[in-house]
């Protein structure tokens, strides 16, 4: 029988270094839900919920699709990690660079298919699909499609454990997305 005997310190470098790095991840995950829930809360007070389903319908389309590329990065992820984690900065880039390229490509042959068939995919699947829903979901499949180059760069970001300024950036950019699109509807 093994006899594990744990001891606890605390070393409050590291705790802050912790909270510090939570706190800022908060503020970007925040922010993009915020962007996500405050958009479809705009679309239903300034256009109704017939706009609002079409959003609606544009979601399910986006997770099912993002869904694929996030598992494939799922599995990259932690190469990253831990050759960042040795200094092997060499071995960082080149696996950002071919992850970028790999789900960029991999996304391009699941979407092309869908993009030049959306009027029958929404027909055979909602019989009666909402208006402009084809428009929504091409959209967002072309931005599904651009965002797949930086997910790797994400995960590298978040690799180096300094992501205060990173999150300050992105999460302002999603945070302006609320005002702007008022001002614009």
């Amino acid at each position: 029988m093994m006899n594990l005997n744990l001891k606890f310190t605390r070393i409050k470098y590291f705790f802050v270094e912790l909270l510090t790095y939570s706190s800022w991840n908060l503020f970007g995950n925040f922010a993009a839900i915020s962007k996500q829930q405050g958009n479809n809360i705009l679309l239903n007070i300034f256009f109704g919920s017939t706009l609002n389903a079409t959003f609606g319908v544009m979601l399910q389309v986006q997770y099912a699709v993002s869904s694929f590329v996030h598992n494939f990065q799922t599995a990259v992820n932690p190469q990253i990690y831990k050759n960042y984690a040795q200094n092997n900065y060499c071995k960082v880039e080149k696996l950002i660079l071919q992850s970028s390229r790999f789900s960029f490509f991999l996304l391009l042959i699941l979407i092309s298919p869908i993009i030049f068939n959306i009027n029958f995919i929404l027909l055979w699947w909602l019989k009666n699909p909402p208006e402009y829903s084809n428009i929504f979901v091409t959209l967002i499949l072309i931005n599904l499609l651009i965002e797949s180059i930086s997910y790797p760069l994400i995960t590298a970001a978040l690799a180096t454990g300094r992501i205060r300024n990173y999150q300050i950036v992105i999460g302002t950019i999603l945070f302006l997305n609320l005002p702007i699109s008022y001002v614009f509807f």
